[in-house]
């Protein structure tokens, strides 16, 4: 069973090329879980004259829900496939699993 929780922060960007967003998210998963959950974040670009268009997007998880290809986390997520960065990825899920507390880790966004 796939659940989905969506939350939204808005964020009035600086008027600059190369802006930097500084966001902070906090949440719980039960632990019997964290093997098939993900996190998936997803930069939006909204004004009163367009729709909202997907500027870039970042997802953390265990490959068993991003699955083994860009296809296939195309199909779960309902985005343009990224260009994968597996071992960051992988690394902050992992951190935060052997961690307590929180473990903060700089992602870019993937177009």
């Amino acid at each position: 069973e796939r659940v989905t929780r969506e939350s939204s922060t808005p964020v009035k960007l600086p008027v600059t090329q190369d802006p930097v967003i500084r966001t902070r998210s906090v949440f719980t998963l039960p632990r019997d879980n964290l093997q098939h959950a993900a996190v998936i974040v997803k930069v939006l670009y909204t004004s009163k004259w367009t729709n909202e268009d997907v500027i870039g997007r970042v997802q953390l998880g265990p490959l068993l829900y991003l699955g083994t290809s860009p296809e296939e986390a195309e199909a779960a997520s309902e985005c343009p496939p990224p260009d994968y960065n597996t071992s960051i990825t992988l690394s902050h899920w992992g951190l935060a699993l052997k961690t307590p507390g929180t473990v903060t880790l700089w992602h870019q966004l993937q177009v």
